[in-house]
């Protein structure tokens, strides 16, 4: 059996001494054989560290981390266990992560690209710094959609405005929708918080075939609100245009200019 010191164990999952004693105090990570006053780990703990490196990047907080690693040590199959991480976290937008430099973005927005203004896209995880001079764009497409909106004549502040709105409400009826499945699938009352075996394969097929309708709902929902908001700024549009044309038109009872 492969032992490592913990140094050499950093090294070789690249994850740093002072994070790997973290995860042993949070219970995370079994504690080491000891030799002696040597700590010694094992390919469990190269496995256990990989997984845990996996969901925290992700976006897993610890808790719900070392509750999958509970599941697994509970006698439920690592491979059932990460089939079920992986249903339910891979993306779900085909759309690919591009890079794009700062040089590039002042390009594109000109002098409205302040540091205040790329510091909240930052927040909002539109862009994510990549280097002195560069960032990973997760969405390209809505990007490009803000760049449109700024060509057009729309302040860019306006628009981050609106984007953190937006997706703040758009999170509502995500977590309503994924909560009524998982609510189904995985009720609170379930033994162990996962099933196991063939009962979790099962559930987790479940979960893969209902994300494309899931995503179909939210398309459909958003489709009908924009057609509805449009329709509700048309008819204010049309409302004030005919309101003063009213006024500039001159009434039958108006008496001649002179």
């Amino acid at each position: 059996m492969t032992t490592y010191r913990v140094d050499d164990l950093a090294e070789l999952t690249g994850i740093t001494v002072r994070n790997i004693r973290e995860y042993q105090d949070r219970g995370l990570l079994t504690p080491p054989q000891r030799l002696g006053r040597a700590a010694l780990y094992t390919d469990e703990h190269v496995v256990r560290l990989r997984l845990i490196d996996r969901l925290l990047k992700r976006g897993y907080p610890l808790a719900v981390i070392r509750d999958l690693l509970e599941a697994w040590a509970a006698g439920r199959d690592l491979d059932d266990v990460l089939g079920f991480e992986t249903v339910v976290s891979k993306p779900w937008t085909d759309e690919k992560p591009s890079r794009i430099t700062i040089l590039r973005l002042h390009r594109m927005f000109g002098g409205q690209l302040t540091p205040a203004v790329v510091k909240r896209a930052v927040r909002l995880e539109i862009l994510k710094p990549a280097g002195p001079s560069a960032f990973d764009v997760p969405s390209p497409g809505l990007l490009d959609a803000g760049s449109d909106l700024v060509a057009a004549g729309i302040p860019l502040a306006t628009v981050i405005d609106v984007i953190e709105r937006v997706q703040a409400e758009l999170d509502r009826p995500a977590d309503r929708l994924v909560g009524m499945v998982f609510e189904q699938i995985f009720p609170d009352d379930l033994d162990g918080g996962l099933p196991a075996g063939e009962e979790l394969r099962r559930r987790t097929e479940t979960v893969e075939r209902l994300r494309p309708h899931a995503l179909r709902a939210i398309e459909a929902m958003a489709a009908r609100s924009l057609t509805r908001s449009v329709d509700r700024k048309f008819g204010l549009l049309a409302e004030r245009a005919v309101s003063r044309s009213g006024r500039g038109r001159r009434q039958p009872s108006d008496p001649p200019a002179d």
